[in-house]
Formats: C-alpha cells, structure tokens, sequence
C-alpha cells in the first residue's frame, strides 16, 4: 500500500476546515429565532433548531476525528520511516565485510 504522506496532510487540513465550517454552523443555526413564528409552530420550529445545531455539531466533532485520524497516520508512517532507515544504516555495522 503507498501512503503520499502530502496527499494525507491536506486531506486533515480539509477535514479540519469541515469541522471549522460546520462548528460555524451549528452556532448560526443555534442562533436562529422562532419570533416570527405563531405559538403553534415557535415550538416544532425551536426542536428543529436545536435537533440540526446538535446534528451540524455532531457532523463537525465527526470530522475533527477524521482529522485527527489522519495526522495519526502520518505520525505513523513517519516513525516507521525513520525506523526503518536506521535499520538500513546500520546493517552495515551488524554484517561482517572483509
């Protein structure tokens, strides 16, 4: 399997602008009024409000764990470079060469 280790940055970078974007979201959406409404509809209209601040909310902590997720994998793969690198360095000193 390859891993471009780039490619992977800018798709959390991505995934971080989601959850910035969706956070925005969920607080105009919480923010929203039920003034212009009559008494009947101020409160299905208020549980719509706040079921979508909380599903917008959701979505956005969702992608800062895809985000998150992903700069994992990128720590990951750089420590198995590096271990590996070595490893390949230093067979030189573990074989006898004569």
């Amino acid at each position: 399997m390859e891993l471009v280790p780039v490619t992977v940055g800018l798709a959390s970078r991505a995934w971080d602008q989601q959850h910035i974007d969706l956070a925005s979201a969920a607080d105009l959406v919480g923010g929203a009024t039920t003034s212009g409404f009559t008494a009947a509809v101020a409160g299905p209209a208020a549980r719509f409000i706040g079921d979508w601040e909380r599903f917008t909310d959701a979505l956005g902590t969702r992608s800062e764990g895809q985000a998150d997720g992903l700069r994992e994998v990128i720590r990951t793969y750089l420590d198995t470079e590096g271990v590996v690198a070595s490893r390949f360095l230093l067979q030189a000193y573990v074989e006898e060469r004569r």
